[in-house]
């Protein structure tokens, strides 16, 4: 399996413990992930923090930019965002956030909003949502799902 990783991506996935995998590093105009033979069907939108979905959430210049590409993504047949945190850090944001202490004074909503906006995220787009543990329960769980989807289609 060829996974294709965004070339914006900074500190991208690796999957170590995946056999038989190369991964390519191209520009993709809508997500973050996808795979060779699923390019045109499925795409991964990963967030690495509750800091990063703060960031595109909290303002409403990054939250239009940020639905417009929700918005690309809903046309593929298979999209998520794959958070590599669990849903619990929502509600405690900005605890385990990654925003340096320094920046927090500088915050314009609150644990209750974010978690308000999360949910209208959730509503408003057909893009599963996925929380994880963290960045390597994350990771395979892309690569689990993208296996099966390539295995799917495959097997027609």
């Amino acid at each position: 399996m060829k996974i294709i990783q965004d070339t914006r991506e900074k500190q991208g996935w690796d999957f170590i413990f995946a056999e038989n995998l190369e991964i390519v590093r191209a520009g993709l105009k809508y997500g973050d992930y996808t795979t060779e033979l699923l390019e045109n069907k499925f795409r991964v939108e990963r967030k690495a923090s509750t800091g990063e979905l703060y960031n595109n959430l909290a303002t409403t210049k990054n939250k239009e930019r940020f639905y417009r590409e929700l918005e690309q993504l809903e046309k593929f047949e298979k999209a998520y965002i794959v958070c590599e945190f669990p849903e619990g850090y929502l509600s405690d944001f900005p605890k385990n956030s990654g925003i340096p202490k320094n920046r927090l004074k500088f915050l314009r909503i609150k644990s209750r909003y974010f978690c308000r906006l999360v949910k209208e995220l959730e509503e408003k787009f057909d893009i599963d949502l996925v929380f994880c543990n963290d960045r390597y329960e994350a990771e395979a769980f892309v690569y689990n799902i993208a296996k099966k989807l390539e295995q799917d289609i495959s097997s027609l």
